[in-house]
């Protein structure tokens, strides 16, 4: 019988004693903020504009898509011109100014935007579209159209000495960067 009361307060125990295990689940989110041209992962593109020998205003509406894709809400997009604003042809001195305007309303940006009206990039002054608040967006991004306009050039034609043959050209850098 004592065997059996021993059993009886080993089999006790034994169902009375508990484990337990705790399980930590952590997922870490990369932060995301590139800038596109076009579709998303493209880096580099071109606009070609049909510039006639005239002095004629030529305007190229929503000329490139800027693609934003960003996990933060705070950024600031710069953009720098090679040649200040100006298309030129190799070495020569003859150039073409020439404006570019953003629109930002995808985002909701109303202030921040220094290129909501056609501006020329120079060097005076840093031309920067900045989100606040409003700059988180989904996966796929928000297309900001980038237009381009080349003001009346009749008034120097003569002077200008343009060439049919020759290219005239410039380079845009765009950059984004986190305020957060």
């Amino acid at each position: 019988m004592k065997k059996i009361g021993m059993i009886a307060v080993f089999a006790v125990l034994a169902t009375t004693i508990a484990f337990s295990a705790t399980l930590s689940v952590q997922g870490n989110v990369a932060r995301v903020l590139t800038v596109s041209l076009g579709a998303i992962g493209t880096e580099t593109g071109s606009v070609a504009l049909d510039v006639n020998n005239l002095g004629t205003q030529v305007e190229a509406l929503n000329a490139a898509n800027l693609i934003v894709v960003s996990s933060h809400k705070m950024w600031t997009i710069s953009f720098a011109s090679t040649n200040k604003g100006f298309l030129k042809a190799g070495t020569s001195s003859t150039d073409l100014r020439y404006d570019v305007k953003v629109d930002t309303t995808s985002l909701g940006i109303t202030s921040g935007n220094s290129l909501s009206a056609y501006t020329q990039l120079t060097d005076s002054a840093t031309k920067t579209i900045i989100a606040t608040t409003e700059g988180k967006t989904q996966t796929t991004g928000k297309v900001l159209p980038i237009s381009i306009l080349i003001p009346s050039y009749a008034h120097y034609l003569d002077t200008l000495g343009l060439s049919a043959t020759t290219a005239y050209t410039d380079t845009i850098t765009i950059t984004v960067t986190a305020n957060n």
